[in-house]
C-alpha cells in the first residue's frame, strides 16, 4: 500500500510539473521566487486590473469591464495564476509584513534565503563520503556494491523491497543470498557475503550499515491539498499560540479541531481530554483561546510544542473501534520569538523558529507513538506525520510563504532519512501553496530534458533520477517512471478517468470487502471475538454467499444485544462510524485533474476528500464556521446519483449505494443480479461510456467484482461487432 502511495504521488509530482502555469505568479507570498521575466510580466499584467489609475494607461475601461470576455480573463486569472488568490485581510498583513522586513534594521543585506548545509542528508546517496575508506579488500566489496546496485534502477527497487517488515531488524541471510547471486564474481560465495553483511565484524560496521540502507530505505515526503485536521493520519501539528502558563491555546486551525470535537455525537473523547469541561454548541470563532489540560516537554529542552494531556490511547485500544481514533494532536507555536521584544524579526531568524517547531513536533511525536501506539494506524508501515505550511497566517509569516514551504521540504526530507519507521504528507490549505510545493519538490529532483517537457512530444520519455532529497522515488524503474508521467499527460488532457476500489478506503481505516462482512458476523456470535468467526471457512471465502448467509441471519434472528437490524443497515452503520478522516491515496488521487470518478465503496471519503481541497479559499473556513460547506465545494463534485449538480467541475459515480441511503447497498447475489434490471441500470451505461471515451485507472480494485466483468465483458462486444477480433 505505502508503495501504491509513492508511485501515485510521483504521478501528481509529473502532473503539477505539466501545468505550466503552476507558479502562481501574480500571488504576493510567492513574489520572492520569481524571476525577472515573471516579474516584469507580473507588474505588466497587474496593470491591466488597476482601478485607481488617473490616465487611464495600461488599463482597462470601466465599460469594458463589464463584458463577458474580461471576467472571464479575470477568473482564469484567479484560478490558474492566483490573481487575487488571498482575501483582504491576509493581503494587507503581507504586504504590511513585507515592508517592515525591507525597512527594518535587523534585516539580512540581500534578503536572500540561505539552506544550511548541513540541512540535506550526504550519507544516503553517497555513503561512501561518510565512512572510511578501508584497504581490506573485504570493504572494497562491500563499497563497490553499493555503487553497482545505486546505478540500476530495477536492482535498487529489489533490494528496497527485500525487507518490509519495519519490526524485523535483520533480513534473513538466505534472502540476501538470493539478491547477490548473480552480482557477484564467480570467485566469491553468496552466502558467505550474505552472512557477512548481515552479521559484520566491528571493522566493516559502517559499510555494513551502508549497505542496509539499500535493504530499507528512508521514508517519504507527500504533498497533498487537503485540511491538515481532517487527515487521517497518526499525529498532526496544529499550529498556534501556547500559553506559557496557562493551558490555553490560541489559532484557528485548533479552534476549528476543538469545535468539531465539541460538536461530536459521541462525547467520550472530548470527556477524557476536558474533564469536568461541557462540550459548548457555540462556533469556535466566539472565542480567541481556547482549555486543554496540556503536556509540556521542557525537561528534554523542547518548548515549541505541547500535548493533550489526558489523551485517551488505552480507551481507543480497548474500544475494539467503537471510540472513533483521532490523529494525536501536537500544538506547536508559530509566534516569531519566545518572549517579548523584536515584533518583525530577521528573514533567517522568523524561519529557523519555524523549523525548530517542525523538528520538535516530529521528535515527540515520534516518542509519545512508539510508547503508547506501537503500531501504525490501518495496518500502514510506518507511521504518518501530518503538517501544514506552519506560520503563515497567525505566525505572521505569510510573506515568507514560499521560503518556509521550501525550508519544510527540505528539513523533513533531512529528518525522514534519519530513521526509517515514518513519512510525513505536507497538507497545503490552498491550491497556490499546493503548486508552489510541488514545484519546489520537482527542482529537488534532477529536470527532464527540455524537449521531454512538452506535451506534444512524442519521444520515449526518460524521466527522472531523484537526488538524495526524493530517495523514495528510486524504488520505480525508468519504465514505471514512465508510465507515472503517460498517465499525468492523460489526466492533464481530461483523457484519464478514476475507478476507486476498497483499497482506497482501507488506508483510513475501512475494512475490506471480506472483514467487513466477518464484522457483522461478530455481531452474531457469543461475544464477538475473531477466534469465533467460522463463516468464512464453511463458504469458502465467497463474499457474495457470505453476505447471502448474514442478510438471512439478520432478517430471521436478533444479533448479540437483541437488536433486528438488517444487513444493510448494519453496513452502512460499521461504515459511517470509521469513516471520518480520508485516507492519503485518496487526497493523493483528487489532485490530479481528473473529470470522473466511479467507485462501488459505499463511504463519503471521497466526497469528502473533495470537501477539504482549497479549504483556506472557503468563506466558512476564514470565518471560523469550519462547517465546509460552500457554493465552492457544491461546484466542485456532483455525486451520482445521489446529489446530482449540474455544471459541476468533476463528478463521482456511487454504483453500489451508499452510507446516506442504505436500502440502495449492492451486497447479496439478489442486489448483483437486479442491478441491470433495475433503475440503476442507466449508471452502468455512464461507466462504459467512459471506457469507450478515456482511459481508466483502477486504484485499490481486485478486478473481481462480477457487476465489473458484466460491464467490461458488453463493452468488448459493442467495440468489437460481427465478432471481430
Amino acid at each position: 500500500a505505502r508503495f501504491q502511495e509513492i508511485y501515485v504521488d510521483l504521478v501528481t509530482l509529473h502532473s503539477a510539473v505539466l501545468d505550466k502555469s503552476c507558479r502562481h505568479v501574480l500571488d504576493e507570498r510567492f513574489d520572492s521566487f520569481l524571476g525577472d521575466g515573471e516579474r516584469m510580466f507580473k507588474q505588466a499584467l497587474l496593470g491591466l486590473f488597476r482601478e485607481d489609475c488617473d490616465d487611464g494607461l495600461g488599463v482597462i475601461p470601466s465599460q469594458a469591464r463589464e463584458t463577458a470576455a474580461y471576467h472571464c480573463l479575470k477568473n482564469v486569472l484567479q484560478k490558474k495564476m492566483g490573481l487575487n488568490g488571498l482575501d483582504e485581510k491576509r493581503e494587507q498583513m503581507v504586504k504590511r509584513m513585507q515592508i517592515l522586513r525591507r525597512d527594518s534594521r535587523l534585516d539580512s543585506k540581500d534578503g536572500s534565503l540561505s539552506i544550511a548545509p548541513d540541512s540535506c542528508s550526504e550519507s544516503l546517496m553517497h555513503p561512501t563520503k561518510k565512512f572510511i575508506r578501508y584497504e581490506e579488500d573485504q570493504s572494497q566489496m562491500i563499497l563497490d556494491l553499493i555503487s553497482r546496485i545505486r546505478a540500476d534502477a530495477d536492482l535498487l527497487c529489489q533490494f528496497a523491497l527485500a525487507q518490509q517488515d519495519r519490526n524485523e531488524s535483520t533480513i534473513p541471510v538466505e534472502t540476501l543470498e538470493k539478491l547477490l547471486l548473480n552480482l557477484l564474481p564467480t570467485s566469491m560465495d553468496p552466502f558467505a557475503t550474505a552472512k557477512l553483511l548481515v552479521n559484520p565484524p566491528n571493522h566493516l560496521h559502517d559499510e555494513a550499515q551502508a549497505f542496509k540502507l539499500l535493504l530499507r530505505p528512508p521514508g517519504h515526503v507527500f504533498v497533498i491539498n487537503a485540511s491538515v485536521c481532517d487527515v487521517f493520519c497518526d499525529a498532526f501539528l496544529c499550529p498556534g499560540a501556547i500559553g506559557m502558563k496557562n493551558d490555553h491555546i490560541s489559532g484557528h486551525i485548533f479552534n476549528l479541531w476543538y469545535h468539531a470535537l465539541q460538536c461530536e455525537k459521541d462525547q467520550s473523547v472530548y470527556q477524557f481530554l476536558c474533564p469536568g469541561k461541557p462540550a459548548s454548541s457555540t462556533s469556535s470563532s466566539d472565542s480567541q483561546s481556547t482549555w486543554l489540560p496540556l503536556k509540556r516537554y521542557t525537561d528534554h529542552g523542547l518548548n515549541r510544542v505541547v500535548t493533550p494531556q489526558n489523551w485517551p490511547w488505552k480507551q481507543f485500544e480497548s474500544s475494539g473501534g467503537d471510540m472513533q481514533r483521532l490523529p494525536f494532536l501536537v500544538a506547536g507555536e508559530v509566534r516569531p520569538l519566545d518572549g517579548p521584544g523584536i515584533i518583525t524579526p530577521t528573514e533567517e531568524a522568523h524561519l529557523d523558529v519555524l523549523m525548530e517547531t517542525v523538528k520538535q513536533f516530529v521528535e515527540v511525536a515520534l516518542m509519545e507513538l512508539m510508547e503508547n501506539q506501537p503500531e501504525p494506524l490501518a495496518g500502514r508501515d510506518r507511521y504518518l506525520l501530518a503538517l501544514p505550511v506552519v506560520g503563515t497566517a497567525g505566525g505572521l509569516a505569510g510573506d515568507l510563504t514560499g521560503q518556509v514551504v521550501e525550508r519544510i521540504l527540505q528539513l523533513l526530507a533531512h529528518l525522514v532519512s534519519q530513521d526509517d519507521c515514518f513519512d510525513c504528507v505536507l497538507v497545503c490549505a490552498d491550491e497556490a501553496t499546493y503548486s508552489h510545493a510541488q514545484c519546489i519538490r520537482s527542482e529537488m529532483c534532477k529536470s527532464w530534458n527540455k524537449d521531454d517537457m512538452s506535451e506534444t512530444s512524442d519521444e520515449t520519455p526518460q524521466g527522472f533520477q531523484t537526488d538524495h532529497l526524493l530517495p523514495s522515488f528510486r524504488l520505480f524503474s525508468t519504465k514505471m517512471i514512465d508510465y507515472a508521467r503517460q498517465l499525468a499527460k492523460l489526466a492533464s488532457k481530461g483523457d484519464l478517468s478514476m475507478f476507486c476500489g476498497a483499497g482506497v478506503s482501507i488506508g483510513a481505516g475501512l475494512p475490506s470487502w471480506i472483514d467487513l462482512l466477518q464484522m457483522i458476523e461478530d455481531q452474531f456470535t457469543h461475544n464477538g471475538k475473531m477466534e469465533e468467526r467460522a463463516l468464512g471457512i464453511q463458504l469458502g471465502w465467497d463474499p457474495l454467499q457470505m453476505a447471502d448467509h448474514l442478510h438471512n441471519m439478520a432478517e430471521s434472528i436478533p444479533d448479540r444485544l437483541g437488536h433486528c437490524i438488517s444487513l444493510k443497515q448494519r453496513i452502512a452503520s460499521l461504515i459511517e462510524k470509521r469513516s471520518r478522516y480520508p485516507s492519503l491515496l485518496l487526497s493523493l488521487l483528487s489532485s490530479l485533474p481528473c473529470k470522473s470518478y466511479v467507485t462501488q465503496n459505499y463511504d463519503c471519503l471521497i466526497e469528502r476528500t473533495f470537501e477539504y481541497r482549497n479549504i483556506a479559499e472557503r468563506k466558512n473556513y476564514k470565518n471560523g464556521t469550519g462547517d465546509g460547506k460552500l457554493e465552492e465545494y457544491e461546484a466542485e463534485l456532483s455525486v451520482i446519483p445521489y446529489h446530482p449538480v449540474r455544471g459541476a467541475r468533476r463528478w463521482l459515480l456511487k454504483m453500489h449505494g451508499c452510507v446516506t441511503a442504505p436500502n440502495d447497498i449492492i451486497i447479496t447475489t439478489e442486489d448483483y443480479q437486479s442491478f441491470h434490471s433495475g433503475p440503476m441500470k442507466a449508471l452502468s451505461g455512464l461507466v462504459q461510456a467512459n471506457l469507450m471515451t478515456t482511459h481508466f485507472l483502477f486504484v485499490g480494485f481486485s478486478m473481481s467484482d462480477p457487476n465489473y466483468h458484466r460491464i467490461i465483458d458488453e463493452v468488448r462486444h459493442a467495440l468489437r461487432p460481427s465478432g471481430r477480433p
